[in-house]
Protein backbone atom coordinates (compact mmCIF):
# COMPACT_ATOMS: atom_id res chain seq x y z
CA UNK A 1 0.00 0.00 0.00
CA UNK A 2 2.56 2.15 0.70
CA UNK A 3 4.63 1.51 -2.57
CA UNK A 4 7.82 0.56 -0.76
CA UNK A 5 10.00 -1.65 -2.47
CA UNK A 6 9.24 -5.12 -1.64
CA UNK A 7 10.15 -9.03 -2.49
CA UNK A 8 7.82 -12.02 -2.30
CA UNK A 9 8.32 -15.11 -0.71
CA UNK A 10 10.93 -17.41 -1.97
CA UNK A 11 9.50 -20.42 -4.27
CA UNK A 12 11.98 -23.32 -4.26
CA UNK A 13 12.79 -25.82 -6.75
CA UNK A 14 15.17 -28.85 -6.97
CA UNK A 15 16.28 -30.08 -10.14
CA UNK A 16 19.00 -32.93 -11.37
CA UNK A 17 21.84 -31.52 -13.60
CA UNK A 18 19.92 -32.80 -16.64
CA UNK A 19 16.57 -31.22 -15.58
CA UNK A 20 18.66 -27.93 -15.18
CA UNK A 21 20.74 -28.17 -18.97
CA UNK A 22 17.29 -29.64 -20.64
CA UNK A 23 15.35 -26.35 -18.87
CA UNK A 24 18.12 -23.51 -20.65
CA UNK A 25 17.63 -25.28 -23.76
CA UNK A 26 15.58 -23.23 -26.60
CA UNK A 27 13.58 -26.18 -27.44
CA UNK A 28 12.77 -28.02 -24.18
CA UNK A 29 9.30 -29.10 -23.65
CA UNK A 30 8.11 -28.39 -20.43
CA UNK A 31 7.47 -29.70 -17.76
CA UNK A 32 11.07 -30.40 -17.01
CA UNK A 33 9.93 -33.20 -14.16
CA UNK A 34 10.31 -31.10 -11.02
CA UNK A 35 7.41 -29.54 -8.79
CA UNK A 36 8.01 -26.50 -7.13
CA UNK A 37 4.63 -26.42 -5.02
CA UNK A 38 6.49 -29.49 -2.87
CA UNK A 39 10.10 -28.12 -3.28
CA UNK A 40 9.17 -24.79 -1.61
CA UNK A 41 6.76 -26.51 0.91
CA UNK A 42 9.30 -29.74 1.58
CA UNK A 43 12.33 -27.33 1.23
CA UNK A 44 14.79 -30.19 0.68
CA UNK A 45 17.46 -30.17 -1.64
CA UNK A 46 19.91 -33.38 -2.58
CA UNK A 47 23.38 -32.91 -2.79
CA UNK A 48 24.89 -32.47 -6.55
CA UNK A 49 21.77 -30.72 -8.09
CA UNK A 50 20.76 -27.41 -9.03
CA UNK A 51 18.65 -25.41 -6.32
CA UNK A 52 16.74 -22.98 -8.26
CA UNK A 53 14.73 -20.14 -6.56
CA UNK A 54 12.57 -17.31 -7.73
CA UNK A 55 10.16 -14.37 -6.19
CA UNK A 56 8.66 -10.79 -7.36
CA UNK A 57 9.60 -7.60 -6.97
CA UNK A 58 7.04 -5.15 -6.38
CA UNK A 59 7.19 -1.32 -6.97
CA UNK A 60 10.66 -0.62 -8.00
CA UNK A 61 10.87 3.20 -8.76
CA UNK A 62 11.32 3.68 -12.89
CA UNK A 63 14.10 5.67 -14.43
CA UNK A 64 13.49 8.50 -17.13
CA UNK A 65 13.31 5.87 -19.41
CA UNK A 66 10.80 3.94 -17.62
CA UNK A 67 12.93 1.09 -16.38
CA UNK A 68 14.26 -0.18 -12.96
CA UNK A 69 17.84 -0.06 -12.20
CA UNK A 70 17.39 -3.01 -9.54
CA UNK A 71 19.87 -5.03 -8.67
CA UNK A 72 19.96 -8.35 -6.64
CA UNK A 73 22.16 -10.17 -4.48
CA UNK A 74 22.35 -13.84 -2.64
CA UNK A 75 23.93 -15.09 0.38
CA UNK A 76 23.82 -18.39 2.05
CA UNK A 77 24.46 -19.32 5.62
CA UNK A 78 24.53 -22.28 7.46
CA UNK A 79 24.66 -22.32 11.34
CA UNK A 80 24.79 -18.56 11.59
CA UNK A 81 28.05 -18.64 9.41
CA UNK A 82 28.12 -16.91 5.85
CA UNK A 83 28.75 -19.72 3.23
CA UNK A 84 28.42 -18.17 0.05
CA UNK A 85 28.23 -14.18 -0.53
CA UNK A 86 27.09 -13.31 -4.32
CA UNK A 87 28.08 -10.09 -5.83
CA UNK A 88 25.25 -8.06 -6.82
CA UNK A 89 23.78 -8.39 -10.17
CA UNK A 90 21.29 -6.31 -11.70
CA UNK A 91 17.71 -8.16 -12.25
CA UNK A 92 16.61 -8.64 -15.76
CA UNK A 93 13.56 -7.12 -16.87
CA UNK A 94 13.58 -9.01 -20.60
CA UNK A 95 10.14 -9.88 -21.77
CA UNK A 96 8.26 -8.82 -18.75
CA UNK A 97 5.13 -6.23 -19.04
CA UNK A 98 4.70 -5.50 -15.64
CA UNK A 99 7.52 -3.70 -14.05
CA UNK A 100 5.55 -2.93 -10.80
CA UNK A 101 5.80 -6.97 -10.55
CA UNK A 102 9.07 -8.22 -11.59
CA UNK A 103 9.70 -11.55 -11.69
CA UNK A 104 13.23 -12.96 -11.38
CA UNK A 105 14.97 -16.59 -10.40
CA UNK A 106 18.38 -17.45 -10.61
CA UNK A 107 20.29 -21.31 -9.14
CA UNK A 108 22.62 -22.40 -7.40
CA UNK A 109 24.34 -25.58 -8.15
CA UNK A 110 24.70 -27.83 -4.61
CA UNK A 111 27.81 -29.79 -4.97
CA UNK A 112 29.04 -32.52 -2.69
CA UNK A 113 30.89 -29.90 -0.54
CA UNK A 114 28.11 -28.37 0.69
CA UNK A 115 27.05 -30.48 3.48
CA UNK A 116 24.15 -31.92 4.68
CA UNK A 117 22.12 -30.01 7.27
CA UNK A 118 20.48 -26.76 7.43
CA UNK A 119 21.09 -23.55 5.40
CA UNK A 120 19.24 -20.44 4.78
CA UNK A 121 19.21 -18.76 1.52
CA UNK A 122 18.75 -14.86 1.61
CA UNK A 123 18.27 -12.74 -1.53
CA UNK A 124 19.06 -8.70 -0.96
CA UNK A 125 16.97 -6.37 -3.47
CA UNK A 126 18.73 -2.70 -4.01
CA UNK A 127 16.81 0.07 -5.66
CA UNK A 128 19.23 3.24 -6.06
CA UNK A 129 16.86 5.14 -7.62
CA UNK A 130 13.90 4.85 -4.47
CA UNK A 131 14.55 7.10 -1.33
CA UNK A 132 17.07 6.36 0.29
CA UNK A 133 15.17 4.60 3.51
CA UNK A 134 13.75 2.36 1.27
CA UNK A 135 16.23 0.98 -1.38
CA UNK A 136 16.64 -2.51 0.44
CA UNK A 137 14.25 -5.67 0.47
CA UNK A 138 15.31 -8.67 1.37
CA UNK A 139 13.88 -12.00 1.90
CA UNK A 140 15.11 -15.43 3.24
CA UNK A 141 13.87 -19.25 3.20
CA UNK A 142 15.20 -21.95 5.06
CA UNK A 143 16.36 -25.21 3.01
CA UNK A 144 17.84 -28.46 4.17
CA UNK A 145 20.57 -30.08 1.93
CA UNK A 146 19.98 -33.91 1.97
CA UNK A 147 22.36 -36.85 0.42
Amino acid sequence: KKKRLTASSIVLENLSPDQWRRAGEQNSPLPIGSNPMSDTALRRVKQNSVLRYGFEIYNAVLDTSKRPQLTMRVRVFRDGKLVLDGTPNPVSIDGQTDLQRIRSSRAIAIGAQMEAGDYILQVIITDPLAKKNQQVATQFVQFEIVQ
